[in-house]
């Protein structure tokens, strides 16, 4: 018995980094509760061992650890601050004489309907949305636009705006590509292409105009289960393959989701 209880001691006075050991620590509590003899000695016995600990605490001997290389870096407070600044500025600024203002959705009124169904952007996030529509508005000569979506991506999230604009942009210069094999590519602003969608990472950012949609895309968007990740940055490997890049991607899935989709109330109604 006598040699359990000498391991047992030798085991309670192992001391760690500041050299504090349970024994020690055991040994000040107790010190503590007898020299002031509380009446709830009880209730007092773990504030006594907090207070044991935090004598023996020295900051300068704690290390915080660094973050793990895996984790995506901040972004900068800087350049988010100034690229906001920016937006808001040129979006303060006013029309030019004989300008009309095309029709934004008022996203504000939409966010607090979203709140109330307990899911949406914030307050902060919301205005700065709207502030990027209103610039794309003003940029891209936009009759109407308004937020098609937020799709959250692997690296990064996107915004969609939905647009049409007031004049048909001029066709660029060059040989137009081939016509894809299949049924035909609707012309822009006719069935899937009749809005034009953009899309960015940012919304104080520059806004990518995505292209027309074709059948064949469509028909892919069904079968393809990826998850979004940055814009047109490489190749979407996917069964079956795109034959283009990956603009395309997000252009297909919107129209695809806007022609397919319909929300309901289960069991009131039938379609």
């Amino acid at each position: 018995m006598s040699a359990a209880v000498a391991d047992g001691k030798a085991w309670l006075r192992q001391t760690d980094e500041q050299g504090v050991s349970v024994y020690s620590h055991l040994t000040e509590v107790l010190a503590t509760l007898l020299d002031k003899k509380p009446s709830n000695a009880l209730a007092m016995l773990e504030g006594a061992s907090l207070a044991a600990k935090g004598s023996h605490y020295a900051p300068a001997a704690v290390s915080v650890p660094e973050a793990p290389p895996e984790l995506p870096a901040e972004p900068p407070v800087a350049g988010w601050a100034s690229k906001t600044k920016t937006l808001l500025e040129t979006v303060a600024k006013p029309l030019e004489e004989g300008t009309e203002q095309g029709v934004i959705a008022d996203l504000q009124m939409e966010r607090t309907l979203f709140e109330c169904a307990g899911f949406g952007m914030s307050q902060m996030e919301t205005y700065r949305v709207y502030a990027g529509l209103v610039s794309l508005q003003n940029q891209k000569n936009l009759s109407s636009v308004r937020l098609f979506g937020k799709v959250l991506g692997v690296s990064a999230d996107y915004y969609i705006a939905e647009a049409i604009y007031a004049s048909p942009p001029e066709a660029e210069e060059g040989d137009a590509p081939p016509p894809p094999p299949g049924a035909p590519v609707e012309a822009a602003g006719e069935g899937c292409n009749a809005y034009t969608y953009f899309a960015c990472n940012d919304p104080a950012g520059e806004w990518t105009a995505l292209p027309d949609v074709t059948p064949q895309q469509i028909v892919c968007s069904k079968k393809d289960p990826k998850v979004p990740d940055r814009l047109a940055e490489r190749r979407r490997a996917c069964v079956p393959a795109l034959p283009r890049q990956r603009e395309g991607v997000p252009a297909r899935d919107d129209r695809a989701d806007r022609g397919g989709d319909d929300a309901v109330p289960n069991g009131q109604i039938r379609l």
